[in-house]
């Protein structure tokens, strides 16, 4: 199997997530920015006519109203610098998370994705096609070679689902934005805001698991002889499935446990309904 070259897909797909935040998201800020205007006068207006009605005493009452104001402040803060620089920081407040997620990502081995491209095709390049009267060293070999694509679209796969999730959730924030300001309508904002922040961290935690497991592959290539046979396909064959297959498993588990990592839970499972059924017994 010839090596495959490179491909920046990865970069390829941060453009195509840039050039629709370009174009979409100025109206879902102007859209952001009516919504909130329209519910802090509700708010503000509400509250005007509760301490109207309310007989609690004026300092009170004062006290609500100011901390009213200060909440609907930082709401206004948050729609309008939500894609404008922050004063005094030079960030805006969406790409204080998305930058921070991507500058972790620079600070991992940024190629390990090609790397893992590469061992896996040198993984490839040491079994030797067996003639078509070995049907069980041509099924192995052919598992194989289906499951290193398999393992190269699933790595790409969820490191493109982070992305483009990530983006997703910058591109409605401006709605979610200003129920900050809305008693008991807040946890609108929160749980957009903690989507926001794991769904741009599962690129990282993904990136962190391809460069451990890309050296892992590679001490394993260098453990397998130079070509290997078809006499040696039960060995060498079925020891590349299960790595493979291992490695494939991992990194669909990536999101449960970038969720994880956020959440504070732990005991991932391979099959969800083991734990449940161990928890009953």
């Amino acid at each position: 199997m010839e090596p495959q070259p490179a491909l920046n897909l990865i970069p390829t797909i941060q453009q195509a997530i840039t050039n629709l935040l370009t174009t979409h998201e100025p109206e879902f800020l102007r859209f952001g920015y009516g919504l909130f205007m329209s519910l802090a006068t509700i708010v503000i207006a509400w509250q005007g006519i509760k301490m109207m009605l309310s007989g609690d005493g004026v300092g009170e009452q004062m006290f609500e109203f100011a901390k009213l104001l200060l909440f609907v402040a930082f709401g206004y803060s948050f729609i309008t610098f939500y894609e404008s620089p922050l004063p005094g920081i030079g960030v805006s407040f969406s790409n204080l998370i998305s930058d921070q997620a991507h500058y972790f990502q620079s600070i991992l081995e940024a190629r390990a994705f090609d790397n893992l491209y590469r061992h896996l095709d040198e993984l490839g390049d040491h079994f030797m096609q067996p003639d078509a009267w070995s049907i069980l060293a041509n099924l192995i070999y052919w598992t194989v070679l289906v499951l290193i694509a398999l393992a190269k679209a699933v790595s790409l796969a969820v490191i493109a689902f982070g992305l483009i999730a990530s983006a997703v959730c910058a591109l409605v924030g401006p709605i979610f934005v200003p129920f900050f300001i809305v008693p008991k309508l807040d946890w609108l904002f929160w749980g957009w805001l903690k989507a926001f922040i794991q769904y741009s961290f599962i690129p990282v935690v993904a990136i962190a698991f391809l460069m451990i497991f890309e050296q892992f592959v590679y001490r394993y290539v260098t453990t397998l002889p130079p070509t290997v046979t078809s006499a040696e396909y039960g060995v060498y064959g079925l020891q590349a499935v299960a790595v493979i297959l291992t490695f494939c498993t991992g990194i669909l588990l990536v999101p449960s446990l970038t969720a994880s990592i956020f959440s504070g839970q732990g005991g991932l499972s391979i099959v969800p309904g083991v734990p449940r059924m161990v928890r009953r017994f």
